[in-house]
């Protein structure tokens, strides 16, 4: 089953957070208080966002993490690939940079290699597409695929 894990999922919240307070600083306990999150996953993930360049932070009373970036530049893609490493559809496909797949027995026959691919670029760019400020406006979903009644 492909999911989006919880740390991906807390730090598309963290994020959203951040775009709906552009311009202050908070805190990880204020955010982890807010949206009942454990404090030490919040506080990794800021860590995290940070090296990342997404967020920036400031030490003292006043200080906090707020965005480095508009929420506009921050995609979906770029924040599961910073959390979890490379989007990876299938265990045979090696990076998101390197379409090619690894050897796994099959790939001389497999029947899948070439559909399989062609998903996991689309899901990949249409993850790019999706950014933090597209969540943080709560849009209707709008579905991948649209099925017909009675087809």
């Amino acid at each position: 089953m492909l999911a989006v894990t919880r740390k991906t999922d807390y730090g598309l919240i963290v994020l959203v957070h951040l775009a709906e307070h552009r311009g202050e600083f908070c805190s990880a306990r204020e955010i982890a208080d807010r949206y009942k999150m454990p404090l030490a996953m919040v506080t990794n993930i800021l860590k995290t966002l940070l090296r990342s360049g997404f967020i920036a932070s400031e030490r003292g009373s006043r200080g906090g993490y707020q965005l480095s970036l508009p929420a506009a530049d921050i995609s979906v893609l770029s924040v599961i690939e910073s959390l979890e490493g490379p989007l990876r559809l299938v265990q045979c496909v090696l990076s998101a940079t390197n379409s090619s797949f690894g050897a796994c027995g099959l790939e001389a026959h497999c029947p899948i290699r070439s559909p399989i691919q062609r998903l996991h670029e689309g899901l990949r760019e249409y993850l790019e597409k999706i950014s933090v400020a597209d969540i943080a406006a709560r849009p209707a979903v709008t579905p991948l695929v649209r099925a017909t009644v009675g087809a």
